[in-house]
């Protein structure tokens, strides 16, 4: 789980960095990290990691799949990365 935290800080780093983007380059963002979370999950799961150590990952992955207001899901995307990262 260390190396998911450390992953994950990344993660949110690099969306901190992106700067000003527009919309659809917000979107294609959210949408490879949507991909890398249940990526992650599913190597966390295989790993025998308990589902619920992982959940707030595979929460995020299905919010951003279920769409809307792209300002709304980047900063729930980062706030869940930092939470998770914190934890």
């Amino acid at each position: 789980m260390v190396n998911a935290r450390e992953h994950l800080g990344d993660e949110a780093r690099w969306l901190l960095e992106a700067g000003p983007l527009s919309t659809d380059q917000r979107w294609a963002l959210l949408l490879e990290l949507r991909g890398r979370l249940y990526d992650l999950a599913l190597d966390l799961r295989d790993r025998r990691v308990p589902a619920a150590l992982y959940l707030p990952l595979t929460a995020l992955a299905a919010t951003i799949g279920a769409g809307g207001d792209v300002d709304r899901l980047w900063n729930e995307a980062l706030g869940a990365l930092d939470e998770f990262t914190a934890a």
